[in-house]
């Protein structure tokens, strides 16, 4: 008897289970029947900002040598805008300043963002530094499109002095890069002289 109480239970319990899993709606004496099913996901929010050649701007490839995620050739330059710039340079400005020249090139960065209220993001531009040259021998100034550099301001090594304010997603927007060649001789800092780099960081920061 105990036995047979026991094998029925387990009939039951495994008829509840399987009903729970192959649930199902149905009609009889009819020709249609409907089911709803529940989707659930969770909706994240997502940034991405991208950086990528301009037209007849040097090209912008990735990832960088030094694992950056881009990486951009000014090529060959000097403190007195003197010779053939490569050819993705758009402009030598030595009128701006009477102490260095300014390479310009232009570039292209295209901010996107998901699931935010906020229309307009914010991005926020520094550099580590060029990494053999004296202090201010060489320095990047960034800005709008231009052709000269007194439209441009320097990017510093920390802070959030140099800002893109309301930028939306999605939209490309050219914008200019400069290096500044420092035409300096003397000891202190050290001349301007042979391969240098330095890394920039562009913080896209959605409100």
């Amino acid at each position: 008897m105990k036995l047979r109480i026991t094998i029925v239970l387990s009939g039951l319990v495994m008829a509840l289970s399987a009903s729970q899993v192959l649930a199902a709606t149905f009609a009889v004496g009819a020709n249609n029947v409907s089911a709803t099913l529940r989707v659930n996901v969770n909706v994240q929010t997502a940034v991405q900002l991208t950086l990528s050649t301009a037209t007849g701007g040097c090209s912008i490839t990735n990832p960088g040598a030094g694992g950056e995620d881009f990486s951009i050739d000014f090529g060959d330059v000097n403190g007195l805008g003197l010779g053939t710039p490569s050819g993705c340079i758009k402009a030598v400005d030595t009128a701006t300043s009477a102490s260095a020249a300014f390479y310009l090139t232009d570039y292209q960065m295209t901010a996107k963002f998901s699931g935010f209220t906020a229309t307009g993001s914010t991005v926020t531009l520094t550099h580590a530094g060029f990494t053999n040259q004296g202090t201010n021998a060489l320095d990047l100034h960034e800005g709008a499109t231009a052709t000269n550099a007194s439209g441009l301001t320097q990017v510093p090594t920390s802070g959030t002095s140099h800002q893109m304010t309301g930028v939306a997603s999605g939209t490309p927007t050219t914008r200019t890069l400069a290096v500044r060649v420092s035409n300096y001789n003397g000891s202190s800092p050290a001349p301007v002289a042979g391969a240098d780099h330095t890394v920039v960081t562009f913080q896209l920061t959605v409100p």
